[in-house]
């Protein structure tokens, strides 16, 4: 978690700390950020709580900025991409600010499953419409105070993009088919969730009851899900893996090396593995039932 400050009078001076971060999964109880999430999948929900340990008006009043208070309100972005802020970011929850009023200290909100990937950016923001106060001129999204947050996803379906299709659109012998899992890489340094989709068959009208209410089911997607992913990977004559080398994070060679880890202790014991999943792709599907079902 971290923030950072502005050139010009804003509230950064007066706060005396980070916020507390914490999820609840599934209406559960609420844990701290820094647990992290290890069973979210796609058809979780996730509500996320936001607490000051400071006091707004307080920090308006010592800031002597109290009089643009009503000019300002609390903004929380979803950041994607790269870097701390992200290349993309969208509004999830606001709240304006109104010296008549007790101001709330915690802020609490849902995420929609669709939104998030293996990480969820998080972004607090005090922001002001363009006023004048103090002979500074402020525009208007001025920011006044900037605090981010990460939460870390390992759940069931968390690394992959998932939609529900009609699998015949795909291949017609697929019209009867519980899922299907697309592989297109051009390279390893690509992101992972750019390379790979799940596509879940639309026709089992009843998929989100049993993905919430059978285990069996969502393990099963998912160890066979990591063993497509890892078969196509291999086995693809057009792509070259390189277990020595250092791969971006978040990209298809960086989460295959670290799940190769499971079956090999070093680069000289790739070559077998590519064998026995070439000569005994049955057993290579169950050892991934053995590890990456919970």
């Amino acid at each position: 978690m971290s923030n950072i400050a502005y050139p010009y009078p804003n509230l950064m001076p007066w706060v005396r700390g980070n916020s507390l971060w914490e999820y609840s999964l599934n209406k559960g109880d609420f844990f701290d950020f820094k647990n992290g999430v290890d069973n979210w999948d796609y058809y979780s929900s996730i509500e996320i709580k936001c607490k000051l340990i400071w006091d707004i008006k307080e920090a308006f009043i010592n800031a002597n900025l109290y009089p643009i208070l009503n000019n300002s309100k609390v903004v929380f972005l979803l950041t994607t991409g790269s870097g701390q802020y992200g290349i993309a970011r969208k509004k999830v929850f606001e709240y304006q600010l109104n010296e008549d009023i007790e101001l709330l200290n915690t802020f609490i909100f849902n995420l929609k499953s669709n939104q998030i990937s293996n990480i969820v950016k998080l972004r607090l923001i005090i922001c002001t419409n363009e006023v004048e106060i103090n002979g500074f001129h402020y525009r208007n999204g001025s920011i006044l105070y900037d605090e981010s947050a990460n939460l870390e996803l390992e759940g069931n379906l968390a690394r992959l993009p998932v939609s529900k299709e009609d699998l015949s659109q795909i291949n017609f012998r697929y019209k009867d088919a519980i899922w299907y899992v697309s592989f297109r890489a051009e390279d390893f340094y690509e992101t992972f969730t750019n390379t790979y989709h799940l596509y879940l068959n639309s026709k089992n009208l009843d998929i989100d009851f049993q993905l919430k209410n059978n285990k069996f089911l969502v393990q099963s997607i998912k160890a066979d899900t990591i063993a497509t992913i890892i078969r196509s990977s291999l086995l693809d004559d057009d792509l070259n893996f390189d277990y020595q080398e250092d791969y971006p994070e978040f990209s298809l060679g960086f989460v295959l090396k670290n799940w190769l880890k499971n079956f090999i202790e070093g680069p000289s014991d790739l070559q077998n593995l590519i064998k026995k999943i070439k000569s005994s792709p049955n057993d290579f599907n169950c050892e991934c039932q053995s590890i990456f079902c919970d």
